[in-house]
């Protein structure tokens, strides 16, 4: 949604060349959630006990680590949902476009979390309440 040759929306989200909002480090951060998303998701492989002398001839069990790697692929998750999040709120917002209705209620619960970027400022902290706001919705306050 970023680049306007693309996504028909203006360049880079912005709204004339004077402004300053930049949601381009969100791109960058989510081939990071990718990347640790892909590496949390890997089989884990843990060989029988082979070369201590011992005569264990079970091999550990791989569920606690299979849970840690499923936690860590669902929060990235969330941080890529987040990420979209703001993305899509800001494409409504600088194109002055209302939300379709299916998707109205959705934007409103962002927005009241992570309202629309205006003038110089980070998207980091506004994805990160937005993740903080999908959280709640789906698994309620914790």
């Amino acid at each position: 949604m970023l680049d306007g040759n693309t996504s028909g929306l203006p360049n880079q989200l912005l709204a004339g060349e004077a402004d300053e909002r930049y949601l381009g480090t969100l791109g960058f951060a989510m081939v990071g959630y990718a990347e640790q998303a892909k590496h949390a998701a890997a089989t884990v492989l843990l060989p029988g006990s082979e070369g201590g002398g011992f005569v264990q001839n079970d091999v550990a069990v791989p569920t606690s680590l299979a849970f840690e790697g499923m936690e860590t692929a669902g929060r990235m998750l969330d941080h890529a949902l987040g990420s979209v999040a703001v993305v899509a709120s800001q494409a409504f917002h600088v194109t002055g476009r209302a939300a379709p209705p299916a998707l109205k209620e959705t934007l409103d619960f962002i927005r009241e979390a992570a309202p629309p970027l205006e003038g110089r400022t980070r998207p980091g902290p506004h994805s990160g309440a937005a993740i903080g706001a999908i959280r709640t919705r789906i698994y309620g306050a914790s």
